[in-house]
């Protein structure tokens, strides 16, 4: 009976050893040295993308926030400007600005500007404004989520008119 061996014999000797690396170096520099240099290449991967991802947000993120934050200075001082022209001219009467001639029948013939008192008034209500502005606190400016992600429903602040049932968005 035959059995399913092969005819002849194959077999294979063990290499010979001469030239094999230590188990713990690899190549010239060793194991630890690549390792080491992954690292650091992996370290400034990271940053790199961390440093671009930064950038390409505050690109997007800059403009929106200098145009809320010229709204909000334009508002602060328009709001400075009327209360302080409003408490300058307080202190003057008609009669001071203005002089009114009539004739005989108390038609108006003309009226006449006291010019110096009206420069006054100007140069009062500049340096009103200009110490309001001097004194003004620091505002805290808010940034809506929607205009940061770019979601307009999100955008807009929720405010109720005077109907409780309905909010405007």
């Amino acid at each position: 009976m035959k059995t399913n061996q092969p005819s002849c014999k194959i077999y294979s000797r063990n290499r010979l050893k001469i030239f094999k690396p230590k188990e713990n170096h690899r190549h010239f520099y060793g194991k630890n040295y690549y390792l080491k240099n992954n690292k650091k290449l992996y370290l400034f991967f990271v940053i790199l993308i961390a440093c671009v991802t930064f950038i390409i947000i505050y690109n997007s993120v800059d403009p929106i926030f200098e145009s809320i934050c010229r709204n909000e200075a334009k508002a602060i001082a328009t709001r400075i400007t009327n209360e302080e022209s409003t408490n300058a001219v307080k202190v003057y009467q008609y009669s001071d600005l203005f002089s009114v001639q009539k004739d005989d029948q108390g038609n108006i013939q003309m009226i006449n500007a006291n010019i110096l008192t009206i420069d006054l008034l100007t140069s009062d209500i500049a340096s009103f404004i200009q110490n309001s502005l001097d004194n003004a606190k620091s505002s805290e400016v808010k940034m809506p989520i929607g205009s940061f992600l770019g979601i307009k429903m999100l955008s807009r602040n929720r405010t109720s008119n005077s109907n409780k049932n309905k909010i405007c968005w």
